[in-house]
């Protein structure tokens, strides 16, 4: 009870009785916030995994495009040279 009898609390510091819900929605909201931060680290660490990934796969296509161009080429320098007559 309050001061003089009354409901009323003397101040705000004074211990209250909180119901389970109002407990239960505190402890909710202050997880949340920690639920939000920890959820949006690991968003930025998958998007960082993907990115590295992709990169990855990219160079490994370009290496692969660049020899499919070399033996291309070198298929193409075979025909040429086979064509031409010889000047020896």
């Amino acid at each position: 009870m309050g001061h003089n009898g009354s409901w009323i609390s003397r101040n705000a510091s004074e211990p209250r009785n909180a119901s389970s819900a109002e407990v239960a929605g505190a402890n909710r909201s202050a997880l949340g916030e920690f639920g939000e931060a920890q959820l949006y680290r690991q968003f930025t660490t998958t998007v960082q995994v993907v990115i590295f990934i992709g990169s990855l796969l990219a160079k490994d296509g370009e290496a692969l495009y660049s020899q499919q161009k070399q033996d291309r080429d070198l298929t193409v320098a075979q025909i040429m040279n086979s064509l031409l007559p010889n000047s020896d």
